[in-house]
């Protein structure tokens, strides 16, 4: 349960570099991989857009527009955002 939310409150910094604060979300969901509780493709993404939403609530709604969460690759996002931070 710890785990589970201090996963999905994630949320980036101001000072915290994109691909930092990436690395940090993979971390947290290997280690819930490894507790049994493996998160998929489409909540990576949301927990993602949701923890960087002030600061890129724009860039991310002109990139994910109306996609389902399922349309969007979770890869692709992913290197968007990083590109965008740089």
């Amino acid at each position: 349960f710890v785990l589970r939310n201090k996963f999905l409150m994630s949320k980036k910094s101001r000072n915290e570099k994109m691909s930092d604060y990436v690395i940090r979300l993979t971390a947290l969901s290997h280690d819930l991989k490894s507790a049994g509780a493996e998160v998929k493709d489409p909540d990576f993404i949301l927990t993602l857009v949701n923890g960087t939403h002030d600061e890129f609530g724009a860039y991310v709604s002109a990139v994910c527009g109306k996609k389902k969460v399922d349309e969007i690759v979770k890869a692709d996002i992913i290197s968007q955002l990083i590109k965008e931070d740089d």
